[in-house]
Formats: C-alpha cells, structure tokens, sequence
C-alpha cells in the first residue's frame, strides 16, 4: 500500500514538471509572436526592409546601365576604327587612280612605287554589326576590305613581273630614258604576255576597289550617324588624294610611250 502511494505521487510529480515546461514554452512562443508582429507591423521594419530591397533593385538596375553603355561605347570606337581604315584606303585609291586614270594606264614597263596605307579591317570587334539596323554592312565591309587587300597585291605581282622580265637575259633594252624612267624592250613572248595580263588585272581591280569602297565609306557613314546620333564620326575629305604630291617615280606615264609598243601592247587583250 505504501509504495502504490509512493508511486502515485511521483507520477502526480512528474505531471506537475510536465505541465510547468509546457507553460513556459507555450508562454515564449506566444511572447515571441507577439513581439515578431509588432516589428513586423512597425515603420522602422518596413523601412528597413523596403530600403534593403529596392537598394538591391537598383544596384543592380545600376551595373546593367553601366555594362551597356561600356557596351556601346565599346562598338562605337570600333566604327570609328572601320571607318579610319576604309577612308585611309579610299585615299590610296583615290590618289593612285588620279595618277593613272586611264584603264591603259598600266601598260608600260614602269615599277610603280606607292605610299599605300596597309591598314586592313579587324572585324573582332565587328560582329554587332550583324545584329544591327544593317547586318549586310558587314558583308559589305568584307568586300572593301577585300577588294582593296587583292588590288595592292596586284599591284606588288605587277613590280615583280617586271622585275622577272628587266632581268631575263633573253630581254633586250632598246631604250631607257632617266628623266621618266620609260623603257623600250623586247623579250620573251611568255612575260611578256604575263606582264600584260597582270596590268589588265591591276586596272579593273583598281576600277572596282575604288567603286565598292566609295559606296563602303557612304553606307559606313549613315550607319554611324543613326547608331551613334549626336555621337562624333569621320568624314571622307573630298580630293584627299590630292593633297600630297606623288612621288617622282610614280608619274603617270606619257601618252606616247615608246615600251608601251613594243612590250605590254603587243598582242594583248584588254
């Protein structure tokens, strides 16, 4: 009997511990609701919180604008790039085309030594172009650039053939005057024909550097101005090839030249 009531007393006991860690418990969770809704529904909180998200909203608003304009800045010092190279090479076309105007211009025995620009397009930095307001400007800046690279080698082959021809032991030099530096020779008929073949390549690949890269340097300018407006871009100076005077050994040669008949003229086809 003793010890059933002993029992019951430890279980009452225990009970009694049970239920006053409950209350606490219960007590600190209703506590800590009560002090969570009272922050929550305070101004100080709401401003906190307000200001925390809109200052990461617009950080990062921030860095986005910053990310494009370096992005069109970027792309605009690239057109400004293209732009130089093709109005350099405009005027390498234009002051040799004014020298040799004629598509007989090149018929003579002459080497021809000129200061061109060997600026070529890098179009790393061209791709935008593509997804522009005129994505076939970059088809046509390959073919400028191209056109142009092909009519300078033409040219550098020309002074080699007639380098190949001047020293082949079967040429005979029938005149050489120092003063323009015209040459009247004969020689072997298949250089011959090679040199003439090559002044007929120079002449239409001049013809037709010239012709796409004036349209080029148009077409380059009205994209710049529309994609970059208010922004600065260069502009082709009319008759810039003439503002330098040709080097001597670089005059047009005479109407009447005497090896454009015995050599280039013999036989060939233009």
């Amino acid at each position: 009997m003793l010890q059933r009531e002993r029992s019951v007393l430890l279980a009452q006991s225990g009970m009694s511990v049970f239920c006053q860690v409950s209350d606490t418990i219960w007590n600190l969770l209703v506590r800590g609701l009560h002090a969570s809704w009272i922050i929550v529904h305070s101004t100080e909180f709401v401003s906190a919180l307000g200001g925390a998200f809109f200052g990461v909203a617009g950080a990062s608003w921030l860095e986005s604008r910053r990310r494009l304009r370096e992005k069109r800045e970027r792309e605009y010092e690239a057109v400004l790039r293209t732009q130089a190279v093709i109005i350099s090479q405009a005027n390498s076309l234009g002051w040799i085309a004014k020298d040799y105007p004629s598509h007989d211009s090149f018929d003579n025995l002459k080497a021809i030594v000129l200061g061109l620009t060997r600026q070529m397009l890098d179009f790393k930095d061209l791709a935008f172009v593509a997804k522009s307001s005129d994505p076939q400007l970059l088809i046509e800046l390959v073919v400028a650039n191209e056109s142009y690279d092909l009519f300078r080698r033409l040219l550098e082959f020309r002074n080699a053939a007639i380098e190949e021809f001047l020293r082949h032991p079967e040429t005979d030099i029938r005149k050489f005057d120092p003063n323009t530096g015209h040459i009247a020779a004969e020689g072997p008929q298949q250089l011959l024909f090679k040199m003439r073949q090559t002044n007929t390549a120079v002449s239409r690949s001049l013809a037709n550097a010239k012709r796409v890269n004036e349209t080029t340097v148009r077409r380059l300018l009205t994209f710049a101005q529309r994609e970059f407006p208010g922004r600065q871009v260069l502009y082709a100076r009319e008759n810039a090839s003439s503002t330098s005077a040709p080097p001597r050994n670089a005059r047009r040669p005479a109407p009447d030249s005497v090896c454009r008949r015995h050599a280039c003229r013999s036989g060939g086809s233009h």
